[in-house]
């Protein structure tokens, strides 16, 4: 398989110029996401050491060989940036600066200046451990659960993995001029033309980590209450239809929870006060349920939690810890307490219920009860069904 050296350049340099553009101005549209900028910036300093090694025949080594290596290895190296910006992490300037330095100071060792071979097999040692080192980046933020994240670190470990074969290939057939690689053998070709291959996926997918997560933050915004951090009603209403489809034979309960007298409160001591209250509220709830329980807020000053998995009797007691819980610590602004208790009624739920606006009335039933009957208590229905 014979390919022209030129002609892979000008190829690259075409693909290098929309792509820095297009990640300029997506940028533009989101400028929080600085890890785009880095990526810009990346394949433009790319553009320029492959426009350099096209003028091999017309400028010196020095230009067309050394500066135009140190530049791909410095665009490599403002890809890591991005990785890092991606990931909330600042890059020292030493960083962008540490792959080129490596390359200028080993072209001018002697035995590299004389062998084509072994300059190929140090410039791509340098490729490689910059690639592998973008790779481990995007894979150490994976907790994010980002799915193009998983893709971006294979794709970089692949990148790793063809500049290193351009090692074997060179101690395989140690040829004079680096050019005559291209004619060697068709995994030399392979070698060249992958980093093109995967540096166009890479972009594709730079763009499409930095879309998913702005989808996330957005179905974050929608599904979560601002004030307690825990999901809002359509969310916890959508939970609690699925766990119900799921439930079936085992036992389930819907616990509505009312703070007392949270009006005076609010009239009394400030909203603010009343806003401690609920976010305090929310994380003595959260403490007290297991992880695979719902729990969110409804509106105003009230929530609503789903159990799975238990009876009447455990779901009282899973109330009155909480209810005890709430009671105790109570809320606290500038310094003084605030008596606050919480009222709570439950429903419970079996095959035969699957109508969730049910439940809630059933639910609300109870703590309708428990509000009469003083406040700060525990009241449950039987069946939802019955």
């Amino acid at each position: 398989m014979r390919l022209d050296l030129i002609t892979i350049i000008v190829m690259a340099v075409a693909i290098c110029v929309p792509i820095a553009f297009l990640l300029f101005l997506a940028w533009l549209q989101n400028r929080s996401e600085r890890s785009l900028l880095w990526w810009s910036a990346s394949f433009l300093a790319s553009l320029v050491g492959l426009g350099l090694y096209g003028q091999r025949d017309r400028m010196h080594d020095v230009v067309s060989v050394d500066l135009a290596n140190a530049m791909v290895l410095f665009g490599l190296s403002l890809g890591l940036a991005g990785a890092r910006s991606f990931n909330g992490r600042r890059t020292p300037v030493w960083m962008l600066f540490l792959a080129p330095g490596a390359w200028a100071v080993a072209s001018y060792i002697p035995e590299l200046q004389q062998m084509g071979p072994a300059r190929i097999a140090a410039f791509s040692t340098v490729n490689a451990a910059v690639a592998a080192a973008i790779a481990f980046e995007y894979w150490r933020g994976r907790t994010d659960g980002l799915t193009a994240r998983y893709m971006l670190s294979a794709t970089f470990a692949l990148l790793a993995a063809v500049y290193l074969s351009r090692i074997v290939l060179v101690a395989v057939m140690p040829l004079p001029d680096p050019r005559d690689y291209l004619d060697s053998h068709i995994l030399a070709s392979i070698s060249m033309l992958g980093p093109i291959v995967i540096g166009i996926s890479n972009a594709i997918l730079v763009l499409a980590i930095a879309k998913e997560r702005v989808e996330v933050a957005l179905r974050y915004l929608a599904e979560i209450d601002p004030l307690t951090k825990v999901p809002n009603r359509g969310a916890t209403l959508r939970r609690i239809a699925e766990e119900m489809e799921k439930c079936e034979e085992r036992g389930a309960a819907v616990l509505l929870f009312d703070l007392d007298h949270f009006k005076q409160i609010n009239d009394r001591y400030g909203h603010p006060a009343g806003d401690h209250m609920l976010r305090r509220f929310a994380r003595i709830a959260v403490t007290h349920l297991r992880d695979g329980d719902v729990f969110g807020r409804i509106g105003g000053e009230e929530f609503l939690a789903f159990l799975t998995g238990v009876d009447r009797q455990a779901a009282m007691r899973v109330a009155e810890r909480i209810r005890k819980a709430f009671a105790e610590v109570g809320a606290a602004e500038n310094g003084m307490r605030i008596s606050a208790t919480v009222s709570i009624g439950i429903a419970m739920a079996d095959k035969n219920v699957t109508d969730i606006d049910l439940l809630l009335v059933a639910a609300d039933g109870a703590l309708y009860r428990a509000k009469n009957a003083g406040r700060d208590q525990v009241h449950a229905t039987g069946s939802a069904a019955a």
